[in-house]
């Protein structure tokens, strides 16, 4: 499991390089952030990547949203747990004004493990990070699923 940490780590620090951002983009604004599990599983890893992302956001100048109101625009906005659902620009109008922000860092983690020989696990794990700001223009990032060919599933030991 420690190598698909890493490695969704480093697409979090890679993300806004990835959606085409530069760190001067997003110094001074003030994003939410929020993280879904796409599938059923211990909910201790979407507040890891959420941190996180709240971290590698910081670190670049970025003002983050504090987590008690962050966990009330996740709680009171369930449609943005759908990771193809539509943002239109009422909606972030709507969200700029209840939180005073500048936009929404969205992060869908997808993962799984199975039990291996002996102790050992296979964990694969695959994460979409969508930034959401300006005028519901949207950015996305897709990492490739672990497991597939070029990026390699946990051996439970790297």
């Amino acid at each position: 499991m420690k190598h698909s940490h890493l490695f969704l780590l480093l697409i979090i620090a890679l993300f806004p390089a990835c959606c085409g951002l530069s760190a001067a983009d997003l110094k001074g604004k003030k994003l939410a952030v929020t993280c879904y599990l796409t599938r059923d599983g211990d909910s201790r890893f979407s507040g890891v990547v959420q941190a996180k992302v709240e971290e590698v956001l910081a670190d670049n100048g970025v003002h983050v949203l504090d987590e008690e109101k962050a966990e009330e625009l996740r709680m009171g906005y369930h449609l943005l747990e759908d990771p193809t659902v539509v943002v239109t620009p009422e909606l972030l109008m709507e969200l700029k004004e209840t939180y005073e922000i500048d936009g929404v860092v969205t992060v869908y983690l997808d993962y799984s493990s199975s039990p291996g020989v002996g102790d050992y696990f296979s964990a694969t794990g695959s994460v979409t990070l969508r930034l959401i700001g300006g005028d519901a223009n949207v950015k996305s990032v897709n990492s490739k699923d672990m497991g597939v060919v070029g990026n390699p599933a946990s051996d439970g030991i790297s």
